[in-house]
């Protein structure tokens, strides 16, 4: 396989001009848009069952309209609300975790950052994702918002994201059932042989793709018309016609190893629209002599910026040795991404949703319901035979409640001419069936109402315990969706480092000289979801912050930033107040706030002996008052001498009972602060009493007993 060949396949925007220049181009042609629609057909059939199941679920959640002609005009005709439940409950939850805020996309290092450059590199990729997906793609919320609620009931929904050259930027297009086709034997969606996406396309949009030259100039017939190769049977509508978009695999350079394509194909006639390459020059894997293998891109010519070098053809120059080495794998360039709920047990590759789960729980319910309502109709209602010869007239007789409506017959004819209908009453039997496929379908719907359960004493851990056991399938449906949106976004990432312009790339992150193609680098950078799909709902977050908020000491005395457990916990209660409770800081403000909080932790370490040191305080000033008792005793002392030690010890039995009370009763903060003065009192006290001391030294003739 040549590369210089693949590059040119590569390079073309529309392949079909090529083949059709060629001998045999037009069978060729004809041959691969034929191969289409049968592949489109056999990944069809095979999604039978799924589609059945998908099918019959659209009909039951459907509100019901009317009564029913069946058994007899006028029956019953209800449905159960279970599935529009547990799609409800589902899609808000998962919308309110997943599409939380406007900060939808989140970078992450690959290996170290000594230096904060990836760091700088993470926050202009934040910004210019989040802006695209909210911002510049206006739709793209509401749209993966209601992919959320679709998904819980068809099980698997694909979503497909293109650099859209018409209008300049990435889009993300979502494709439901029934407008694609995959085979259920597909492992992975990347080894998919196919998948197809049906587009429909007014007369317009269709010139348009011709006069841009993206699709082959011919004519084909307008409007949508049955197809027979995927069992289908659908009106044909004039204002739309439909294509097949099949992500396939052909041998173009005939070396009998099938490269990866997207070909357009008319659904109705197989014409060929367009063929392009679906893989990169990163996507090439050659293998040299010595069995070393590496991809296209190394082959080419660059200069020292990088840039590839091109010849006088515009051709890109390729090494000297690359015509030498051997191809030997290429792999699809994937713009397609799976959202899926839960895996089928059976193995098929598509998910199943709440229309295979509870399809028949519903169809169950709603057939019991109706016939106990028939029934007690029935039996309200009455009805029966009238004997040969009675006189009433016949026919229908609509009798009001409460009246007596008089006869021309005898009572015993009466009595023997009338013989009622033999209904029975709602059977119990189907009424306990149709309760148990109920609290079933709840169960496994998780939509289960606890109210039954909890009681108006149980204790909120209890309460809290069986909710959070409750939306333990959900956190794991999260995850995979978690997960798919992290696919979904890589692709942009690797969309924006081909596509992204320079120049408004400068003006969002406010950088003129900041280079999209080196942020956005796949190698040391990773992409994901800034939503967490472990917690799938308020009391969940509310919850952990409770518990981070009682670790707040030990964050502290360990140095943590204990504002942010603060705000984490002011966020999951809701509050709208963060920038009023923390507004945002100068930089002088910041390091006078971090001077405090390290002036304060200091001086809290000092205190944690302070307990000690005041009863031992304690015990000083029953000392001071002995003392002071014995001057008194003592005869001709200056009374005003001993007046002012009876009084310093009085300020330090007050001040020590004092700082015990605080040491109790009062807050951190006020401890600390109760403390502080305390022990400031108390040195100032400890000055004085050396003074006295000394000065009644010099006053008595001989030392006092103490």
């Amino acid at each position: 396989m040549a590369i210089k060949k693949l590059l040119d396949l590569m390079t073309n925007p529309n392949i079909v001009g090529d083949i059709e220049n060629t001998e045999g181009g037009d069978q060729e042609l004809m041959f691969i848009g034929r191969r289409v629609k049968e592949g489109y057909g056999a990944d069809w059939d095979s999604m039978a069952e799924w589609r059945d199941d998908v099918e019959t679920g659209m009909e039951l959640i459907k509100p019901s309209k009317g009564p029913r002609d069946e058994p007899w005009e006028g029956a019953a005709n209800f449905k159960t609300p279970i599935l529009m439940e547990a799609r409800l409950k589902y899609g808000d939850r998962a919308s309110q975790e997943l599409l939380k805020g406007d900060d939808l996309v989140k970078a992450t290092v690959v290996g170290k950052d000594p230096d904060d450059v990836k760091a700088d590199r993470i926050e202009r990729i934040q910004t210019v994702m989040n802006w695209q997906l909210t911002v510049q793609n206006e739709s793209w919320v509401e749209e993966q918002d209601k992919l959320l609620y679709d998904l819980s009931c068809q099980g698997s929904i694909f979503k497909k994201t293109f650099f859209n050259s018409s209008v300049g930027h990435n889009e993300s297009e979502v494709i439901t059932y029934p407008n694609f086709a995959i085979n259920q034997s597909t492992k992975t969606l990347s080894s998919a042989p196919r998948f197809t996406h049906r587009i429909f396309l007014t007369p317009n949009q269709i010139q348009e793709k011709i006069l841009s030259g993206v699709w082959r100039d011919v004519e084909i017939e307008l409007g949508a018309k049955v197809s027979e190769e995927g069992g289908r049977e659908e009106a044909i509508d004039d204002k739309f016609t439909e294509f097949y978009e099949q992500q396939t695999f052909l041998d173009l350079d005939g070396d009998d190893y099938e490269e990866p394509y997207v070909v357009t194909v008319h659904a109705s006639s197989g014409t060929v629209m367009r063929i392009r390459a679906q893989y990169g020059l990163d996507d090439i894997t050659v293998m040299d002599d010595d069995g070393l293998a590496t991809t296209a891109d190394s082959l080419i010519q660059k200069n020292q910026e990088g840039a590839p070098i091109f010849d006088e053809n515009e051709d890109i120059l390729l090494s000297d040795d690359s015509e030498s080495l051997t191809v030997v794998k290429i792999k699809r360039d994937n713009s397609i991404t799976e959202y899926g709920f839960i895996t089928d047990p059976s193995g098929n590759f598509l998910k199943v949703g709440y229309f295979h789960i509870l399809g028949s729980y519903a169809a169950g319910i709603n057939t019991t319901t109706n016939q106990l309502l028939d029934s007690g109709t029935l039996a309200n209602l009455q009805g029966g035979w009238l004997a040969k010869g009675f006189r009433k007239r016949l026919g229908n007789m609509k009798v009001q409640p409460g009246a007596w409506i008089a006869t021309d017959i005898s009572a015993q004819q009466l009595q023997t001419g009338v013989r009622p209908f033999d209904f029975k009453e709602p059977s119990p039997t189907l009424l306990n069936l149709n309760q148990n496929m109920n609290a079933e379908a709840q169960r496994l719907s998780a939509t289960t109402d606890l109210s039954a359960a909890l009681g108006p004493n149980t204790p909120a851990t209890t309460a809290l315990s069986m909710l959070l056991e409750q939306q333990e399938a959900k956190g794991a449906i999260n995850l995979r969706v978690y997960r798919a949106m992290g696919r979904e976004f890589a692709i942009w990432f690797k969309l924006n480092s081909k596509f992204m312009d320079p120049e408004l790339y400068g003006e969002l992150v406010d950088d003129p000289e900041a280079d999209p193609v080196a942020d956005f680098n796949a190698q040391d950078m990773g992409i994901a979801p800034s939503a967490n799909p472990e917690n799938s709902s308020k009391i969940q977050r509310i919850q952990q912050s409770r518990a981070e908020l009682d670790v707040m000491p030990q964050v502290d005395a360990t140095g943590g930033n204990s504002q942010a457990i603060v705000k984490d916990y002011l966020k999951s209660i809701g509050s709208e107040s963060l920038d009023e409770i923390y507004p945002e800081l100068t930089p002088e403000q910041a390091e006078a706030q971090a001077q405090e909080q390290a002036r304060l932790k200091a001086r809290q370490e000092e205190l944690e002996f302070l307990p000690i040191k005041a009863q031992a305080d304690v015990g000083e000033a029953e000392k001071a008052k002995a003392q002071a008792a014995l001057i008194r005793e003592d005869t001709n002392r200056e009374k005003a001498l001993s007046d002012i030690r009876l009084t310093e010890a009085k300020v330090i039995e007050t001040n020590a009972s004092a700082f015990l009370k605080t040491e109790q009763g009062e807050t951190e903060a006020t401890k600390n602060a109760g403390a502080i003065v305390d022990a400031e009192l108390k040195l100032e006290q400890n000055e004085r009493e050396r003074d006295l001391a000394a000065l009644d030294r010099e006053k008595l003739n001989e030392p006092r007993p103490s």
